[in-house]
């Protein structure tokens, strides 16, 4: 698993744990790669120039136990930065990643 991110020079205090990461996601239909993700909140890079304040799905597939799963949710954009012909992108999620029952999928261990 990650570890969290704490920034002790960070002056907004996040109000979630950040969890560095370096793994492919699909944005609104397009690739992109997440460099950190929280349980509010995902910063990710894209080719696509995305304008503030737009909505955006996201989509990521991971395995446990054995089986691919999607997980989906929407976020708002609310930082982009430009570089190289890169747009990093904050969003803060408006949906959680997990529903109730996807939760209970990833909550339980893996069997061996």
């Amino acid at each position: 698993m990650p570890s969290p991110t704490r920034r002790v020079e960070d002056p907004d205090h996040r109000a979630a744990a950040r969890f560095d990461t370096a793994m492919t996601v699909d944005v609104s239909g397009h690739k992109a790669e997440a460099h950190n993700i929280s349980a509010t909140g995902v910063y990710f890079e894209t080719d696509v120039d995305m304008p503030l304040g737009s909505l955006v799905n996201l989509s990521v597939q991971f395995t446990h136990g054995g089986r691919k799963h999607w997980v989906s949710c929407e976020g708002k954009v609310v930082r982009v930065t430009h570089a190289d012909g890169h747009h990093g992108v904050g969003a803060q999620l408006t949906t959680p990643f997990f529903s109730p029952e996807e939760e209970k999928i990833v909550a339980r261990p893996a069997k061996r």
